[in-house]
């Protein structure tokens, strides 16, 4: 019996409150490099809506038994968890993820590209 995977990302828009928005790529199956190029609607937010308490998580997901999804690593874009008014503990972005958040706003309209290693988990 061959083995097969299925490779997907899931993307995740949080603020403080609550989870407001969880979409999914496509599996890609049987590819040791995959490529998502979907574009998701996370709802209508304006940049003050979002640029603060907010934050979006991409997770990338490893499928060998459908039943026993392997969680592979993830990213958390948000702002520096010391700036935030209100402690959450999950919401705990990287220097360099809150870099890239701050960079985002400092940019609107343009496109800000980093590569982020994978973490190996993302705590809630």
């Amino acid at each position: 019996m061959q083995n097969r995977r299925w490779d997907f990302c899931q993307v995740l828009h949080a603020t403080i409150r609550l989870f407001s928005s969880i979409k999914r790529t496509k599996a890609i199956k049987n590819s040791k490099n995959p490529i998502w190029d979907e574009t998701f609607n996370l709802g209508k937010h304006t940049l003050e809506d979002i640029s603060t308490e907010n934050v979006f998580e991409v997770a990338l997901w490893d499928i060998n038994d459908i039943s026993n999804p392997l969680f592979a690593g993830g990213v958390r874009i948000g702002p520096d968890p010391k700036k935030m008014s209100k402690t959450v503990t999950w919401m705990d972005s990287t220097v360099t993820e809150a870099g890239h958040w701050e960079d985002i706003f400092a940019t609107p309209g343009k496109w800000v590209v980093y590569k982020h290693a994978l973490r190996a988990t993302l705590n809630y």
